[in-house]
């Protein structure tokens, strides 16, 4: 009789931290996300499998080898195929829907992403991964950017009586307190002070996402965003907040 050891490298740890649950019926709950790091380029990763005897060449080689494997890759992708890497594999996918066999293709209607595909390999890898959670995650707030709906231009131009879009973390506006809302503070100029235009059609309203629509009257000129709110990750604060746009608008 032989006994076989199986012998795993001892893998890092992953840190998390937990942001409150948005899901329907699972308000009270948290959901965890790793702690992203500095993300690795090409370069990077090569030197780490150097340095961790894995590869006995030269770097620049190496490097100069993994891109030209790369570009090959998303060549083979474009043409059709599915790459296997031997741990996942990624498949090209066609979104959308064709209303008859005679519809051409739309790449607005009918766009292209990918699909990865993990293998049996690396599913037992990540089955000896340790995840270690740190906390509860700031409960910090902020807009990311606003894009607006018709024209799709991002942190610049709004239409008057059109629909925006503000991205962001935690900015859900809690519009039946007093004193909070959407705001949009200008025109901007100088030695002015800024009137306040509030924002009072919402189409959407959650907190990462809120769609507006600016008023019909608000007269040309640059602006701040401003959103006064309560909110905090699923609880209602006591004191009002102020989450401004790191950025002006325009008001064509």
């Amino acid at each position: 009789m032989t006994i076989v050891n199986t012998v795993f490298e001892t893998l890092p740890r992953v840190h998390a931290k937990l942001y409150p649950s948005y899901l329907p019926g699972q308000e009270t709950t948290f959901l965890a996300r790793d702690d992203d790091e500095a993300s690795l380029s090409i370069e990077e990763t090569c030197a780490a499998l150097i340095n961790r005897g894995g590869y006995p060449g030269k770097l620049d080689e190496l490097v100069s080898a993994v891109k030209q494997f790369i570009q090959e890759l998303v060549y083979q992708l474009c043409s059709g195929f599915s790459v296997n890497t031997g741990f996942f594999s990624i498949h090209l996918k066609i979104g959308g829907s064709w209303a008859n066999v005679s519809e051409p293709f739309d790449p607005i209607k009918h766009p292209i992403g990918l699909t990865l595909y993990t293998h049996h390999a690396l599913r037992e890898i990540l089955k000896h991964i340790t995840v270690e959670i740190d906390g509860l995650a700031p409960m910090s707030a902020w807009i990311a950017e606003v894009i607006d709906a018709d024209t799709g231009s991002v942190n610049s131009g709004l239409n008057p009586d059109g629909d925006f879009i503000i991205k962001g973390h935690n900015i859900k506006v809690t519009k039946e307190e007093t004193g909070c809302g959407l705001f949009l503070l200008g025109p901007i100029l100088p030695d002015t002070v800024l009137d306040e235009t509030p924002v009072t059609r919402f189409a959407e309203n959650t907190a990462g996402k809120v769609i507006a629509r600016t008023p019909s009257w608000t007269a040309p000129g640059e602006y701040k965003l401003v959103i006064r709110t309560k909110f905090s990750g699923g609880v209602n604060l006591k004191e009002m907040r102020t989450i401004e746009a790191p950025f002006t608008l325009t008001i064509l």
